[in-house]
């Protein structure tokens, strides 16, 4: 094996994955919660590498214990390294650039991959709110990797989820299912009826991925706890419930999800704030605002942080002359063939509505403190972009043709190609007096 890496035609296509029937494991009671009816998954699942690097960077930053500054360093360059790991096309494979990586690495990204496609079923599902599931025991016992809230759950508790990524010569149909099955029962089931921080686990999913190197095609398993009544037609839970009313967010979940969303946008402050309000360290010492920027991107305005990007006061200067600044999109540094460097790993932001409106809960909260945090928060949430559940199921926006980006239930979205102009307005977030 030479040492020069390929450089294959990244990977730009949307991929549809199939989702077979779940294998249901029998649970006592049944069901946990009486009128709880889990949702049922159509038969495929589609998604667009953006879409996927944003699952990957959220569910390793949903770990509200974690030091910000360790979060930071573990959202690298998921997007680059699935543009050079997978190979483009309908179809999933992984590129000759897999076989370059020793062991560890291929365990690593197996890994991040079937966080990401675990991430993208739940939201497809319908679950709204997240949370790590380390808050299930203070010993090393073996338990899923995160709680979801919202959706079909809403009001009855919350759902634990278990997920798994193999890329190995071992990933057949057969052992995906094998393991997705074994990490339920192990991992899963022995929960089901536990009582957590954030409500009280009534259900629970186990979902493994799997892709055999050097061979196109992908296994996907799914494993849920078996509920002993007549279970609704498939479709995909509304953002809304009926009356247009949509559920309020658990307040434990929303400030998890959103600390998780902040850290990746680089609004550091806000996650810190998040932090204190959970009881870590003391209030941050600089109590000035918190600048956003306003744009516009695929019909819609959203709030991007200023912190991370502009080194000078003017931002006007910044737009004009470092609009590839490395934390948005990078400048195009050329091989000496001529070929593009790709960088980078796109801009987090988050719509304007959903942004604004949790800041403004977030500032209620500072100012009545730590001990008195409501239960819910009147939070929006959207159907997501990017991916979704195939055929008419699809939650793909259909203008994605002109805009690189995915957009989750919560409102965060990773835009990727840049668009000229974007940039409508600055605001500026006071910790104590809202959005101004």
């Amino acid at each position: 094996m030479s040492g020069v890496v390929t450089t294959p035609a990244v990977w730009t296509a949307e991929k549809m994955v199939a989702l077979p029937e779940p294998k249901r494991h029998l649970h006592s009671p049944s069901p946990v919660a009486p009128g709880f009816v889990a949702p049922i998954a159509p038969p495929h699942l589609s998604f667009t590498p953006i879409a996927l690097a944003g699952a990957i960077a959220r569910t390793a930053t949903t770990q509200e214990s974690a030091p910000i500054e360790l979060l930071e360093r573990r959202t690298g360059n998921a997007l680059s390294d699935l543009e050079y790991l997978i190979s483009d096309g309908p179809t999933f494979a992984l590129s000759p650039n897999f076989e370059y990586l020793i062991d560890i690495e291929r365990t690593h990204f197996a890994g991040q991959v079937g966080s990401g496609i675990t991430h993208l079923v739940m939201e497809s599902l319908g679950y709204n709110w997240r949370a790590n599931a380390d808050c299930l025991t203070a010993t090393q016992e073996p338990h899923g990797d995160l709680l979801y809230g919202n959706g079909s759950v809403s009001r009855h508790g919350v759902v634990l989820t278990e997920a798994h990524g193999s890329f190995s010569a071992r990933a057949s149909a057969g052992h995906v299912r094998k393991e997705c099955d074994d990490k339920y029962l192990r991992q899963v089931r022995p929960w089901v009826g536990e009582d957590s921080p954030h409500g009280k686990v009534i259900h629970g999913y186990s979902v493994a991925f799997g892709c055999k190197p050097k061979t196109a095609g992908a296994s996907v398993a799914l494993s849920e706890t078996r509920i002993n009544k007549p279970r609704r037609t498939a479709d995909r839970p509304p953002a809304a419930e009926p009356g247009g009313e949509a559920p309020l967010a658990p307040t434990s979940m929303a400030l998890t999800t959103h600390r998780s969303n902040f850290l990746l946008m680089g609004a550091r402050p806000v996650a810190k704030w998040i932090d204190w309000l959970h009881g870590v360290g003391g209030a941050p010492a600089d109590p000035g605002p918190v600048e956003f920027l306003v744009l516009e991107y695929a019909g819609r305005q959203f709030m991007a942080s200023i912190t991370p990007l502009v080194p000078v006061a003017s931002l006007r200067w910044w737009f004009d002359e470092i609009y590839g600044h490395p934390f948005m999109w990078r400048h195009h540094p050329r091989h000496t063939d001529g070929s593009v460097v790709r960088q980078g790993s796109g801009w987090f932001v988050i719509e304007r509505t959903a942004g604004e409106r949790f800041l403004h809960e977030l500032s209620g909260m500072i100012r009545g403190g730590r001990e008195r945090q409501p239960a819910r928060l009147d939070l929006p949430t959207f159907n997501p972009e990017g991916f979704g559940f195939g055929g008419e199921f699809a939650a793909i926006h259909p203008r994605r043709g002109e805009y690189e980006y995915a957009m989750f239930s919560d409102g965060l979205a990773l835009l990727g190609t840049p668009k000229r102009d974007p940039i409508v307005r600055s605001v500026l977030w006071w910790p104590k007096d809202g959005v101004q």
